[in-house]
């Protein structure tokens, strides 16, 4: 991916991801810029591959911020080191810009901030919330205290207690 490219409709995804296959990290994300007939242009997405440690420019269509922003919200809290999860530590804001400092378990905060347009930020830290709310709906479904999977019977297939050794229906050892 040559730097400057801009990105189209269904190459989006792909443009977020360096040659050798790892996800871009983001370091900072422009302001759009609007035309003399106030049309918004493309955001100017500055991404570094922790592998090759190389920054690319990369435009970003506006316009399609909701077809992007997932992707780019996992890319955005990371390790500039390591490319592992980084958590926000500090979260400043002056004029339209978001500052952020993220730690990471392994490295600190040691090169770790993010300097993004402020509607960007909040449009990550939305997909995040929803993802993270998403994870804690699918554990509370399948915490095992709440799951009881019947015992089926080898011999005559049939639904025993979840503790049984034997079938309830025929005797025959069902358990350890």
């Amino acid at each position: 991916m040559t730097a400057d490219q801009t990105v189209g409709e269904a190459a989006w995804e792909g443009a977020l991801t360096c040659t050798c296959g790892r996800p871009y990290i983001l370091l900072k994300v422009d302001e759009a810029q609007t035309s003399k007939r106030r049309e918004l242009q493309p955001l100017a997405v500055y991404v570094r591959c922790p592998v090759h440690r190389k920054a690319t420019r990369i435009l970003l269509p506006y316009s399609q911020l909701s077809e992007w922003i997932g992707a780019a919200a996992d890319r955005l809290f990371r390790c500039n080191t390591c490319g592992a999860p980084a958590f926000p530590q500090k979260v400043g804001v002056k004029g339209h810009w978001t500052i952020l400092l993220l730690e990471c378990p392994t490295h600190g905060t040691k090169d770790n901030k993010r300097i993004l347009w402020t509607p960007i930020y909040t449009a990550a830290r939305a997909v995040q919330e929803i993802a993270k709310t998403e994870t804690t709906l699918e554990e509370e479904l399948f915490e095992e205290e709440d799951v009881f999977l019947p015992r089926v019977c080898p011999h005559c297939y049939r639904d025993n207690d979840a503790d049984a050794r034997y079938c309830a229906f025929c005797g025959q050892r069902i358990g350890n």
